[in-house]
């Protein structure tokens, strides 16, 4: 067997497979808080949650995303979402 077809054999993935890994893209761009819900979530102003926002994104524990959302006229959507992610804990021996 050539070489080249032995890579184009392992690079052949399924239909399912691709599928799934967009799928799984998707989610992971998706699963965040909008603003607003963050604000109605905490009782905390949207002048506030953008600060702490952008506090999160300065200290590099911020993902953004992207995700549907309906608006009060029930047309679809798409706003910014965002996920904070945990500080890291500094290593004490």
């Amino acid at each position: 067997m050539s070489r080249r077809s032995d890579t184009a054999e392992r690079a052949q993935i399924t239909h399912e497979e691709l599928v799934a890994e967009i799928e799984r893209i998707d989610k992971e761009h998706s699963d965040g808080a909008s603003v607003t819900e963050l604000a109605a979530k905490t009782g905390r102003s949207r002048e506030t949650i953008l600060a702490r926002l952008k506090t999160a994104a300065a200290e590099g524990r911020l993902v953004v995303g992207r995700k549907r959302v309906f608006s009060i006229d029930g047309r679809p959507t798409m706003v910014p979402c965002y996920k904070v992610l945990r500080r890291k804990r500094a290593w004490n021996p």
